[in-house]
């Protein structure tokens, strides 16, 4: 079964709750040391927190750092080192 590195969730989706979309997959077995990565304009930070995000990114972001972030949650040793 395949698995993905990471998962980046827009809390603001159109035709879906953001929120319960990350307490859904919060609960998959594979998923668990999956890291989350929460888009918002704007976000309760301690209700992400607590609903298992392991990052929140406020929006706009720019490619080059949504690139770092997910570099530093998927290699964490070299993320300072790559440019």
């Amino acid at each position: 079964q395949e698995c993905p590195q990471a998962v980046v969730i827009d809390v603001n989706l159109a035709q879906d709750d953001g929120w319960q979309v990350l307490s859904r997959l919060r609960t998959v077995p594979s998923l668990l040391t999956v890291p989350f990565l929460i888009l918002a304009e704007t976000v309760d930070k301690n209700l992400a927190y607590e609903l298992g995000a392991t990052d929140v990114l406020l929006k706009p972001i720019s490619p080059g750092a949504f690139i770092q972030v997910i570099r530093r949650w998927l290699f964490p040793k070299s993320a300072g080192q790559m440019q």
